[in-house]
């Protein structure tokens, strides 16, 4: 349940008037909305994967592979009512 989500959520922090909310309602204060939004997150994470792995290849091209760190990092931006 979509709604019972957000009405989980600490009312000091997301209310009607805060920015959050509107946030999280446009993106999942549907069961469309979030269907929709989940598939464009799949898309980006399966759009990162690939651009990784072509990093790695070109490493592996060069010949420096084992010889570079790879750090990657990201944030939960997608505010899907989860941690």
């Amino acid at each position: 349940d979509v709604n019972g989500t957000f009405n989980r959520l600490n009312k000091k922090v997301y209310h009607e008037k805060n920015m959050g909310y509107e946030t999280w309602w446009y993106g999942l204060g549907t069961p469309e909305r979030y269907q929709h939004n989940m598939k464009d997150m799949y898309r980006m994470i399966t759009e990162v994967d690939e651009a990784c792995a072509q990093i790695i290849q070109e490493l592996e091209r060069q010949g420096i592979l084992n010889e570079t760190m790879v750090i990657f990092t990201a944030d939960n931006g997608f505010l899907t009512g989860e941690h």
